[in-house]
């Protein structure tokens, strides 16, 4: 039987002046078999949460469309808590444009699964990873990971 599961990632701005939004593509892809009833956000106190509402079943389709977004360039993408910068197997995918104090991104959010927990990768042509691929810098702001669920946006 498949669950829809309202999938949370967060966005939270290290500092009050920092604004982020984000505006869904319509754009995504789920397992084969596995529901998807759409993505909400919500901002509140230096923080966005994107939810998606989706099941969760980790396949390749859904990381190989991931790794695409960025034509599989390993250093234009990072993950939370757990897992490889390029995801083997992803539980689905969105895309979207990510805005921080008015500059906008194309970006691709994709929850995988490492030991017990959900993780979660984000892509863009505009990031630059570490070396450790954790963290990194997305324009003018750096995303540092957060457990496994959230990355801290501040000023690069």
């Amino acid at each position: 039987m498949t669950t829809v599961h309202d999938n949370e990632f967060l966005f939270e701005a290290q500092t009050s002046d920092i604004e982020i939004s984000f505006t869904y593509g319509n754009d995504y892809i789920v397992s084969d078999g596995q529901p998807f009833d759409g993505v909400t956000t919500k901002s509140a106190n230096n923080e966005l949460t994107i939810t998606v509402k989706a099941g969760r079943h980790g396949t390749s389709r859904c990381a190989d469309w991931f790794n695409s977004s960025v034509d599989g360039v390993y250093s234009r993408m990072i993950h939370t808590l757990g897992g490889d910068n390029k995801p083997k197997e992803l539980n689905f995918a969105i895309k979207g444009v990510l805005v921080i104090n008015g500059t906008s991104f194309n970006i691709c959010l994709g929850q995988g699964h490492h030991d017990s927990n959900n993780n979660w990768h984000l892509a863009s042509d505009k990031m630059t990873a570490d070396e450790n691929a954790k963290n990194g810098t997305l324009g003018e702001y750096r995303l540092s990971q957060s457990d496994t669920h959230k990355f801290i946006v501040s000023a690069a």
